[in-house]
């Protein structure tokens, strides 16, 4: 049975991204036999599985912000590792915009992708 997916939890979105996957052929046969309205096009899979690749990064990541032994250092290492994860997944090479400050303070640094290198 697929998990059931919650707005809420980020978590779940890994756990039905492996279920589809793992069970493609077997979801793709369903499709072709009922051919629902929503049934989604080929490149969607394509899609599942980059946002699959991405979510096993962000679970590792959510898991160690939730735990209830974890530092508030741990916390920002593991944010800052999984920023670094991504642009790497992402061949994001340099800074675009050294940096820009917001309304609030907070600094966003805007990173250049090589799109031919990405995931």
């Amino acid at each position: 049975t697929c998990p059931k997916i919650a707005d809420t939890q980020w978590l779940l979105l890994g756990k039905v991204s492996t279920w589809l996957l793992k069970n493609y052929i077997l979801v793709c046969d369903y499709l072709e036999q009922e051919k629902p309205r929503c049934t989604p096009p080929s490149v969607w899979w394509i899609f599942l599985s980059i946002v699959h690749v991405v979510m096993e990064h962000v679970d590792v990541t959510f898991t160690t912000l939730q735990s209830l032994t974890t530092l508030a250092s741990q916390q920002k290492e593991s944010l800052e590792k999984l920023g670094y994860d991504l642009r790497q997944m992402c061949c994001a090479v340099r800074p675009i915009v050294d940096s820009t400050a917001s309304e609030h303070g907070v600094y966003f640094k805007d990173y250049t992708i090589l799109s031919a290198n990405a995931i």
